[in-house]
């Protein structure tokens, strides 16, 4: 796994979704690593995260000033990367608000 993210942020993302679902780290890190290696919406599905492919894509094209047809694997995995963080961030702000 290397799509330029960095490796702690990965586990704390991996941490905060086992804390959440009560499912194994283990199992969650390599249920991720699984998801990223072959762009398996279903696999984050699992997770309780909701990716859409295309809306990811748009985001971290418009980011990097790059058309989406013009990709390539590694963009491709670090812009699903982002919309995990994204919604990971959104879990534990809700979490928080909630506790308050």
């Amino acid at each position: 796994m290397n799509f330029g993210v960095d490796v702690d942020k990965f586990f704390d993302i991996a941490q905060t979704i086992s804390n959440i679902s009560g499912e194994p780290s283990n199992c969650i890190i390599n249920n991720m690593r699984l998801g990223f290696d072959y762009l398996s919406p279903k696999i984050f599905v699992d997770m309780g995260i909701i990716i859409n492919p295309l809306l990811a894509y748009t985001k971290y094209a418009e980011k990097t000033g790059k058309q989406i047809e013009n990709l390539d694997g590694f963009e491709k995995r670090r812009a699903w990367f982002d919309e995990v963080l994204k919604q990971v961030e959104g879990f534990v702000s809700n979490a928080k608000g909630g506790e308050m």
